[in-house]
């Protein structure tokens, strides 16, 4: 009697459809564990920069890249006054950037607020376009600024006669254009419920910032042009001053309410993308910085990730407005903020926190570590020279550092890193502290033998 064998699959096939199947698994997990947080350090940044969404992500000037190396962290140290300090490579090339580019900066470039629920939420898209007509005049007061700079020591009648006009003209379209606005603002206080009082404060800074240019345009009407041309174009540019510390004023508390408006209603999350990046400095701004910080914090990565936050400061920056002008400091600003950018590593945050402070968020490194890449930085700020029609311009910094903990909020944050800024500009320009919210100590940093490196303006 003949038994006939079963036909059997070969084993190879088993084992080939066993690793396919264990193979989609893992790659579904680790898929799964990186969206969440949990992904290795060495590849969590480059997911960090792929989720952020395109609005926030770094962007810098167009002009190809700079040959500038970036640092790398496998080298660096965890102890400041480590022996290895001095193998560390700091030579950040000493030829001269890429020239800032003549064109016109955007300051435009804030968004279509109408887009944002205009008719459903007047309250904070009345902040908007107040901030509009403001950036709209501090652009003009730049242009005046810069005409009257560049004649000044061989002033003539004809430029102080033109700038003067033009000035009064700037006033008086401000105080047209946010006359209605600041109108509609007051009406709809109300609807702010509990806020009601962050309203009544913005209405008051609305009317201080109104008085001045209103105050501006009287001085303009009793100036005497004939006397003296140098006095009336020294006259002009003070008074230009003035209205920029109002308007600044203005902008860091509009800014600051549209924030706290936003949390408020549970709407950070559905802000106009557009109105997250700074036009000068093509960093987020500070709306684009704290929808980030909410986005993450909802996700639970401050729990799952280690971070470190800095908070860069600009010494003397008002003086450097007033005596340099306000176009080249933006320009400065400018070239810092893409400086910054470039030398952050892969997964870090950067974004302009206020008028002349950056914020930069370190991911996956220890406190150590990251305050050590942010000193070598600012050891680097201190030897640059911004060349400016031959004059060469040196800034220091000011920074303060906090490191992240999981029972953290963004707002404890920002306390813990502006008290640390804080205790770093009272012992003077180019220092730098870091707290731990109980303790704050200056940073006593080794030299890191930083080179002189020329921007070209």
């Amino acid at each position: 009697m003949t038994v006939e064998s079963v036909p059997r699959k070969p084993e190879s096939m088993v084992v080939l459809l066993t690793f396919l199947i264990a193979t989609v698994n893992v790659v579904v997990g680790y898929a799964l564990a990186v969206h969440l947080g949990y992904g290795p350090p060495g590849l969590a940044p480059l997911h960090d920069v792929l989720a952020i969404p395109r609005a926030l992500r770094l962007r810098l000037p167009s002009k190809g890249p700079v040959e500038t190396p970036t640092m790398d962290t496998s080298e660096i140290q965890y102890m400041l006054d480590d022996e290895a300090d001095e193998e560390i490579d700091t030579d950040l090339s000493t030829e001269a950037y890429d020239a800032f580019e003549e064109e016109e900066v955007s300051y435009l470039n804030v968004g279509d607020t109408e887009s944002w629920d205009l008719d459903e939420k007047y309250v904070e898209t009345s902040i908007l376009k107040l901030n509009i007509a403001m950036i709209k005049s501090g652009a003009r007061a730049c242009e005046i600024d810069t005409l009257l700079r560049k004649c000044e020591g061989n002033t003539d009648a004809e430029t102080v006669h033109s700038c003067h006009e033009q000035l009064k003209e700037d006033c008086e379209t401000y105080l047209s254009e946010t006359a209605e606005l600041t109108d509609k603002f007051r009406e709809r206080i109300e609807e702010l419920g509990e806020l009601q009082s962050l309203g009544e404060e913005i209405d008051i800074t609305n009317m201080e910032q109104a008085a001045q240019v209103e105050t501006t345009l009287n001085n303009l009407n009793m100036m005497d042009f004939e006397s003296d041309l140098e006095a009336a174009n020294l006259r002009l540019r003070e008074e230009i001053k003035n209205l920029r510390g109002a308007r600044h004023k203005l902008r860091d508390n509009q800014e600051a309410a549209f924030i706290t408006i936003a949390k408020y209603e549970n709407r950070l999350d559905k802000v106009e993308p557009t109105l997250f990046d700074d036009p000068l400095t093509r960093l987020p701004n500070r709306i684009g910085l704290e929808a980030t910080m909410a986005k993450w914090w909802s996700m639970g990565r401050h729990k799952t990730r280690q971070m470190s936050v800095a908070l860069i400061d600009i010494d003397a920056f008002a003086p450097l407005n007033e005596f340099k002008g306000i176009l080249t400091a933006d320009k400065i600003l400018s070239q810092l903020a893409r400086y910054i950018g470039q030398n952050v590593n892969k997964g870090d945050f950067v974004a302009r926190y206020s008028g002349q402070q950056f914020m930069v968020i370190s991911m996956d490194l220890g406190p150590r570590a990251a305050i050590k890449n942010l000193e070598v930085m600012r050891e680097q700020i201190g030897e640059m020279e911004f060349l400016n029609d031959g004059e060469a311009i040196t800034i220091s910094t000011g920074n303060g550092y906090t490191e992240v903990f999981e029972k953290d909020t963004p707002e404890k944050i920002f306390k813990r890193m502006e008290d640390a800024l804080r205790v770093a500009k009272e012992n003077g320009p180019n220092h730098a502290a870091t707290t731990d919210g109980e303790e704050t100590t200056l940073v006593d940093s080794p030299g890191f033998g930083s080179k002189k490196m020329r921007i070209e303006l």
